[in-house]
């Protein structure tokens, strides 16, 4: 028995030597990078907005498009814009005022869609703000040199109020502007839905909407080198995006099933329409070059914003 345990051990080693390697870190890696390198990114925020994207890829339609697609959430537009100018994403949802500047910098980031997203201007449920004049030497949080920090501009002068007699902290994370509502840390704030929706279910006040303003600012950006190495599956991404849009109109949904909401924020929320696909409207992108000018953003000279080869 003690000269059979040695041999069977020595056996143990030869077959285990004759077995296949398993790839080793430095490939794991390279192999990791290379699928990276092959998927299309999109950056979202986590608002209606991006429900036809959701809807596709529930739906499986993204699946179909013989490139990878990943959804990556974020909670700050800004976050966004950094991840597309460090192509760490190919397609973000973005605004156009978010969108004008990073063209500025980079005349190969354009972009290539309109989609659609309501904000709402929330006050905290224990203030007693009812109305947009009452939001003087209030404090309302935006996120600065973005549509919210637009739309107060916009909203404040339609009232023909000093813009400059409001307070103004700058809080990037939508997140973190809806639980400083809840928890009446600030007066006000700019939200999309559902961030509204759980606002004002849990008693805050909406007083004024971008309807109201008359604007629409949400759109979808990339770059051309993106728009080269993925031309097919961008394009699509926006057949899909009007397939989900289509669907979305004519099925129930479960909000449920998309964002981290309680059922009674979901019943409350009624969606709008969605439009398929579309360039933003030129006033609109006038709206935002003239506030970008008044804030001494813009540039004399200015480059070629949009680019409409991606709309079936």
């Amino acid at each position: 028995m003690k000269k059979i345990l040695p041999l069977l051990f020595c056996l143990f080693l030869g077959l285990s030597a004759c077995g296949p390697k398993a790839p080793d870190a430095q490939q794991r890696i390279a192999d990791s990078l290379r699928l990276d390198s092959m998927t299309l990114k999109i950056g979202y925020l986590p608002t209606l907005e991006s429900l036809p994207l959701l809807a596709a890829q529930k739906m499986g339609w993204l699946d179909s498009l013989g490139t990878p697609v990943k959804l990556i959430p974020f909670e700050a537009a800004i976050d966004l814009d950094t991840a597309l100018q460090n192509k760490r994403v190919q397609l973000i949802t973005t605004d156009l005022c978010r969108a004008i500047l990073m063209n500025q910098k980079d005349d190969s980031i354009k972009v290539v869609g309109k989609t659609q997203s309501a904000y709402y201007l929330i006050t905290a449920q224990k203030q007693r703000l009812r109305k947009p004049k009452d939001l003087q030497e209030r404090m309302v949080a935006i996120a600065r040199n973005e549509q919210s920090d637009c739309m107060l501009d916009l909203l404040l002068e339609q009232q023909e109020m000093n813009v400059d007699f409001v307070n103004r902290p700058q809080i990037n994370s939508l997140a973190l502007r809806r639980e400083m509502i809840l928890n009446q840390e600030i007066d006000a704030t700019f939200l999309p839905e559902p961030y509204a929706s759980q606002c004002m279910v849990n008693g805050d006040r909406n007083i004024a909407n971008s309807k109201e303003i008359g604007v629409s600012f949400s759109c979808l950006a990339t770059h051309l080198q993106w728009m080269a190495q993925f031309k097919e599956a961008l394009q699509g991404v926006t057949r899909c995006y009007d397939k989900a849009a289509a669907w979305l109109n004519e099925n129930p949904v479960n909000l449920q099933d998309y964002y981290a909401i309680d059922k009674q924020v979901a019943d409350t929320i009624q969606l709008d329409t969605y439009q398929p696909l579309s360039m933003p409207q030129q006033r609109d992108i006038e709206k935002a070059k003239q506030w970008l000018t008044g804030r001494k953003l813009m540039k004399q000279t200015t480059h070629q914003l949009t680019d409409d080869s991606l709309i079936p």
